[in-house]
Parts: structure tokens; C-alpha cells; sequence
């Protein structure tokens, strides 16, 4: 008996060490903890940027400094070029086309697929991740459509500063500002083409009863602006957002975080501190290469769209072109500086090791080209997003022009923070419609990649006044790595060889020698557009 219990003491004890041993090993384990994010969503910024062979003259070191970090996909499209659907789209994962969402003035929570789908930021929430934003991200309700995709932190959504694109001049219509209030000096400007420096501050002459001397200066969120010179003056709306992150890298995480930012520059209208404006002298300025006659070949209903363009040349003629091209740069060299804080304070950070730092953009924008000075067309300045990973143990400084667009990312995120691959859908179903880039991350030029040949792009007509939304028909571009094809819903195509004419000067749909690629790019078209519509829930 005696032996009997000394050996079960030795069996208990035994255990107890095997027991301490396994535990060690899965705390050890799960004590590694799965990596942070940093997404950036910079509004309206083009392939301009410095380095992606763009506008001549950008200034964007700091873009440039976190490519030299990560994996640059020089060959990444949105998937709807206008705010409101392509961000929708790419925080749930699902093509606009599948959902039906274009430009509806109510929130994505309205549409009938999208109010199931789980967001990004629901998805990493849900799996332990702390989520915090500040900006714009999504697009109405001032960016911030639906404070429950939060964290909680002491009771609140975890959402700082809203979008907002001023500061404002303000007048006797509109008070505190806001879109479509004209600046005194621009009184003929529609907002798309507002430019003004800071120092300009506005004051709207007239009746006194009519507009009291308190609506005049600079308004952002319906609140006085103060601007007393360059040193003594409010944030901007983009300077807020890089404090508020800042303040959460400066604390201290029990969980991995997610972080999503909103920058809103280079978005209309373009008010700007006078340094940034001043890097870039206006007789310094270089127009865009620009074919004359240009459109004559184009797809008539993807035409005249949009008349920026031609107001800037009814007011001033090249010269003003010119003058927005400059307030562009210098909106694209202030965001650039705020990327740079951001990125300042995640490497001082104790999370600089362990972040995945996301940047993109919501859409392309043209500068010229096609006659446009906007968005929403099927065009590459409109479609082509920067689009850069940084990510622990991703090679650095590296390049991949495999075709790619932004339904992607949510897909990519999943597989760098090892979550769950789950139905996107709070009925079950399963709604990413994107592929993750991780294989194309780990080898930028030979990865295996399951996702398709093309990225696909799509826009929806306007509203003319004899039809109603539900006549609309969504238009659609491939992109894949020497040609653009595009087919309408009335039956006209475009295609354009980037080997040859990386402007999309000459389409060469109808020529002969290119119907065997023009029918492939068809085929890729109709088979990535033509199933069926995620309803029914």
C-alpha cells in the first residue's frame, strides 16, 4: 500500500509537470500576438503621386518611403470610381454590380445586401481586434454611417474626428459653411473646382441684416475656423485625424487594434495651407499630355459626364486647368505630410514591428485627360488607385503589376491577421466576392494567385431626366496587364493597348488584329458580370 501511494504522488506530480509543461507551451503560443493595422483611405488621389508614373511634378516622399517598406501594386483599380460605392464596396467585400449600390444618397446600410453584410471592421471586432477610426471612410452620415462597427471603449464608439472636407467659407444661405458655398473671390466656382489658400480668408460683403458679420472667416464642422496667420490657426480636418491616432499608438493595447484613417485631401475643394500651395509656382505648372479631339472615339454614353474641365477652361482657359493642377499637387503634398506623421509615430511606437500598414484610395482621378477634371469614368486616371502593403515578413521595396483592385483587400487583411475565413453575411451566406493578395504579397512576380486575369471596374449612369434609377445600367472596364476593354450597355466596346498607348488615346475595338484579345477580355467581362445577384436573404 505504501508503495502504491508513493507511486500515485509520483503519477500526480508527474502529471501536474506535464500538465504545467503543455500549458506553458500554449500560453507561450498564444501570448504571440496576431498583428495590428494601420489602413490609410486617402479621397480623390490619383496615380499622380510621386513614383507610379504619374503627374511630373507630385512631391509625395512620404508615399514613397512606405513603398521602399512593402509591396507597391502598380496595376490596382477601384472598383467603382465615385465615394459613395467604392467604399461600400470595399469594406464589404461585395462588387457593386452584385449588390446594386452606385450612388443612392442614403447609407449602404439601406441597400437590401449590404445591411446583412459584415463589414471589415465588424469581422476583425468580432475576433478580438480593438477597431477605431476617425474620418472619412465610409461616405455619408460625415463618414461614420453606423457607430455599432466600433469598439466600445468606456461606453462609446471607438470614432474620432467625422469627416469633413473644409475649412468653409460661409455665407447668408449657408452660415457655417459647407458644400456648395462659394468663396468671395470664386463666386462662379461650383465646389469641384473651388480652390483657395488659407490666407484667404472669406468675407462676404452686403446687407449686415442679411448676412451678419459673424458669417464671415473659415468654418469647419459648422464651427468657426480660427486663421490669425500661417503659425496661429486651427487644424484641419486632416491634422485632427493624425492627432487622434497618434494618441492611440501612444497607449498601451491589450489586443490587437485596427485603425482605419480618412484623409480627405486631395478632395474638393481645395483649401490649403499658402506653403503648400506655394511649392508649386503656377508658371511652373506642366499640363497632362492632352490628344485633341480625344473623345471622337470613344463609347458615346460614357461621354460627357462631367464639366469641370470645361468650366475651368470657360473661366480661364489653360491657365486655370493649370491653376487646379497646382492646388491638386499641393493637396496631394499636404496629405502626403500627414501620412508621414502617421507613419513618424507608428515606428516610435512599440507596435512598429507588428503592424500591417495599408494605403490606398477610393478612386483614381482625372487631371485633364478625356476632358475631365473628376472621377466616375471607365478611364485608367479614374480607375487606378496607389495601392501599397507593408506587413511583417512581406519583402520590402518590391513591385507587383499583376491586375488587382480594392475588393481584394478585405480578403488580403483576413489571411495577414490569420482570422477566421468566414460567410460574410449575418444570414450565413458567404458574400466576398475578392481574392487575397498574400500569394502575390509573398512572391510580387511569380505568386500563384487564385484570383482573375483582369480587375474589374464599373460605373452607373446618371440620372437624366426622363429616366429613373431602376432603367439605370452599369457600365464595365477590365484592366488587365496590356489592354483595358470596355463594353457598355447599349452594346459599344473600347479597348486600348497599354503597351502602346498607355493614354488611352486610340481605341482599337473595331480593328481586326485585335479581335482575338478584344474577345478573350469579352469572355473574362461576361463571365465575372453576369452571375447572379447576391439576393434573396
Amino acid at each position: 500500500m505504501k508503495i502504491k501511494k508513493i507511486n500515485r504522488i509520483r503519477i500526480l506530480v508527474l502529471g501536474a509537470l506535464l500538465l504545467g509543461a503543455v500549458t506553458g507551451i500554449a500560453s507561450a503560443s498564444t501570448s504571440e500576438q496576431p498583428p495590428n493595422v494601420l489602413f490609410i483611405l486617402v479621397d480623390d488621389l490619383n496615380d499622380a503621386v510621386a513614383g507610379w508614373d504619374g503627374h511630373p511634378q507630385a512631391v509625395s516622399p512620404n508615399i514613397a518611403r512606405l513603398r521602399s517598406a512593402g509591396v507597391s501594386f502598380v496595376n490596382a483599380h477601384c472598383n467603382f470610381p465615385l465615394c459613395v460605392a467604392s467604399r461600400a464596396s470595399l469594406f464589404t467585400g461585395v462588387y457593386p454590380h452584385k449588390s446594386g449600390y452606385s450612388a443612392q444618397p442614403k447609407s449602404f446600410r439601406s441597400n437590401p445586401v449590404l445591411k446583412e453584410s459584415v463589414t471589415l471592421m465588424e469581422h476583425f471586432r468580432d475576433n478580438g481586434y480593438t477597431v477605431m477610426g476617425t474620418g472619412k471612410l465610409f461616405h455619408h452620415s460625415a463618414g461614420n454611417p453606423d457607430p455599432s462597427i466600433w469598439s466600445k471603449i468606456d461606453g462609446k464608439p471607438a470614432y474620432g474626428w467625422s469627416a469633413d472636407a473644409g475649412p468653409w467659407s460661409a455665407s447668408a444661405k449657408r452660415p457655417g459653411g459647407g458644400w456648395g458655398t462659394p468663396h468671395p473671390s470664386y463666386p462662379e466656382h461650383h465646389s469641384d473646382i473651388l480652390m483657395a489658400r488659407l490666407s484667404e480668408v472669406p468675407i462676404h460683403p452686403g446687407d449686415e441684416k442679411a448676412l451678419p458679420s459673424n458669417h464671415s472667416g473659415w468654418y469647419l464642422r459648422g464651427k468657426p475656423f480660427r486663421y490669425n496667420g500661417p503659425d496661429d490657426r486651427d487644424l484641419m480636418a486632416d491634422e485632427q485625424h493624425v492627432k487622434w491616432v497618434t494618441k492611440r499608438l501612444q497607449k498601451k493595447h491589450d489586443n490587437p487594434f485596427l485603425i482605419c484613417v480618412g484623409f480627405h485631401r486631395p478632395h474638393s475643394p481645395l483649401i490649403l495651407p499658402d506653403e503648400y500651395v506655394d511649392r508649386f509656382p503656377l508658371d511652373s505648372i506642366q499640363l497632362p499630355e492632352i490628344l485633341e479631339n480625344d473623345l471622337d472615339d470613344c463609347a458615346n454614353i460614357l461621354k460627357d459626364i462631367n464639366h469641370n474641365y470645361r468650366r475651368l477652361m470657360g473661366i480661364g482657359g489653360e491657365r486655370e486647368v493649370k491653376r487646379w493642377i497646382q492646388f491638386y499637387l499641393a493637396s496631394v503634398a499636404f496629405v502626403d505630410e500627414q501620412i508621414g506623421a502617421l507613419l513618424d509615430e507608428l515606428e516610435k511606437s512599440p507596435y512598429a514591428d507588428n503592424t500591417v500598414v495599408v494605403l490606398t484610395s477610393d478612386h483614381g482621378y482625372h487631371m485633364g485627360k478625356k476632358e475631365r477634371v473628376y472621377k466616375n469614368s471607365l478611364w485608367e486616371e479614374s480607375t487606378r488607385v496607389p495601392f501599397i502593403i507593408s506587413a511583417p515578413g512581406i519583402g520590402k521595396d518590391a513591385t507587383c503589376d499583376h491586375p488587382v483592385s480594392l475588393i481584394d483587400l478585405y480578403p488580403t487583411l483576413i489571411d495577414l491577421c490569420k482570422l477566421p475565413q468566414h460567410p460574410n453575411s449575418k444570414t450565413g451566406r458567404t458574400l466576398l466576392d475578392g481574392f487575397s493578395l498574400l500569394p502575390l504579397l509573398e512572391d510580387p512576380e511569380n505568386g500563384r494567385w487564385d484570383g482573375p486575369d483582369v480587375a474589374l471596374t464599373m460605373v452607373r449612369e446618371w440620372y437624366p431626366e426622363n429616366r429613373k434609377p431602376k432603367d439605370m445600367h452599369f457600365e464595365f472596364t477590365v484592366r488587365s496587364k496590356d489592354f483595358r476593354y470596355t463594353r457598355c450597355s447599349n452594346g459599344e466596346e473600347e479597348l486600348y493597348d497599354h503597351r502602346k498607348d498607355r493614354h488611352e488615346w486610340h481605341n482599337v475595338a473595331d480593328e481586326s488584329k485585335y479581335a482575338k484579345e478584344k474577345n478573350e477580355l469579352r469572355r473574362q467581362l461576361t463571365e465575372m458580370t453576369e452571375e447572379k445577384k447576391q439576393t434573396g436573404f
